[in-house]
């Protein structure tokens, strides 16, 4: 969606200007990060970090950014359901931009997904009722589907991994989508995704 302004009428008859915020990054940049207020139908306006670069094109949205030797990770369930860090600096190392939010733009739009280098074709996260377990996801170009195929978000304090005898989010002090069979860790981790229409 392009920035647009609509003028609508009040309940006293006063025009007045709205503009609407995009619902996605731009499908092309000049810059290699912007920051960019989105909003999307069932959320408040966000801010999140749009990326471009020449090797995979423009319109990616960082996700989920944790570099490998932080400890402000290790956080509730809640505040993985809201989201967290400041993306308005650019700076900022460490965010997530909410499982809500993920879970909403996934099931609205077709998104493609980058995991670290590897690619997918298709990413649909599930809502709080599911866990926001990872639907779907499809045409992998490394092992990153079949590690969190299937799986729900755990955190310490809501452990989802499905092994009763062990809790992978408490015992690495982040949340990620954890499961019974899984025998890969990521300690540094970049998502990205991008609208695909």
């Amino acid at each position: 969606m392009i920035e647009s302004t609509e003028m609508f009428e009040n309940q006293q008859g006063n025009i007045t200007n709205h503009t609407a915020l995009p619902d996605r990054c731009p499908d092309s940049l000049d810059e290699y990060l912007i920051v960019q207020e989105l909003q999307i139908p069932g959320s408040d306006p966000f801010k999140v970090v749009c990326y471009s670069a020449d090797w995979i094109g423009s319109g990616w949205m960082i996700v989920y950014k944790k570099r490998h030797d932080v400890t402000n990770f290790n956080r509730t369930y809640e505040e993985y359901v809201r989201g967290f860090g400041d993306v308005g600096t650019l700076r900022e190392e460490n965010y997530f931009i909410g499982l809500e939010r993920l879970h909403l733009l996934t099931n609205r739009n077709s998104y493609e997904l980058r995991l670290g280098s590897q690619e997918c074709a298709k990413f649909v996260v599930g809502n709080r009722s599911e866990g926001y377990v990872v639907k779907d996801i499809e045409e992998c170009s490394g092992d990153a589907s079949e590690s969190i195929k299937l799986s729900k978000f755990s955190t310490w304090d809501r452990d989802q991994d499905g092994n009763p005898d062990r809790n992978w989010a408490k015992k690495e002090g982040y949340g990620w989508w954890f499961n019974s069979t899984m025998n890969r860790l990521f300690h540094s981790v970049s998502i990205m995704i991008r609208r695909k229409d």
